[in-house]
């Protein structure tokens, strides 16, 4: 994404499939997010655009409509993204929940989406997170909020506080969770 507003995208493309977005995208984008061969974008009004070869779970056919949305995120078959109401809506891949048991609530200020599951912090701080629990990715997560930032792995969950720690939960298999690091 460059200062203009376009999205400029590359890498191996075999197949001519629309996932690069055939190089550049021009317009006045604010936002871009990139899944398992598909992509997502914000534009300066508001609408949610999906493109890509992988729609095999309504990545890129099911998306949001309408304007007002502030924030849009790609995971691997599916994609979330944050109105500026506070709601969260997510497509694609509902294997174990990640569509369907999205919260309701009208309090979210970050949505992430990962492999099969999605993630989101609340405006008192806490976290939620919805969809695959094979690992505690989704229930394990803690019950006090002070979280500013959170980002997915495939099957874990990292989120930082406002005081600087990290807290990382779900599979701790290579120390992606033990191993974290918290010197402040």
């Amino acid at each position: 994404l460059d200062d203009r507003g376009a999205i400029f995208c590359w890498g191996p493309n075999p197949w001519n499939y629309p996932e690069l977005g055939y190089g550049v995208l021009d317009g006045s984008w604010q936002q871009v997010s990139v899944g398992r061969e598909f992509s997502c974008s914000l534009d300066g009004e508001g609408q949610v655009d999906c493109w890509g070869w992988y729609n095999s779970q309504g990545q890129t056919s099911n998306a949001p409509t309408g304007t007002g949305w502030v924030e849009v995120d790609a995971g691997y078959r599916g994609a979330c993204a944050r109105h500026q109401d506070g709601t969260v809506e997510c497509w694609g891949d509902d294997v174990v929940g990640a569509v369907t048991n999205t919260p309701t609530t009208s309090d979210f200020t970050m949505v992430r989406s990962a492999r099969f599951q999605n993630c989101g912090i609340h405006d008192d701080g806490t976290v939620s997170c919805w969809g695959s629990d094979t690992w505690g990715q989704s229930s394990d997560n803690p019950g006090y909020g002070d979280f500013v930032d959170l980002d997915l792995g495939s099957d874990h969950v990292c989120a930082l506080r406002a005081t600087g720690r990290i807290h990382c939960w779900g599979l701790d298999n290579d120390d992606q969770v033990a191993d974290t690091p918290n010197t402040k």
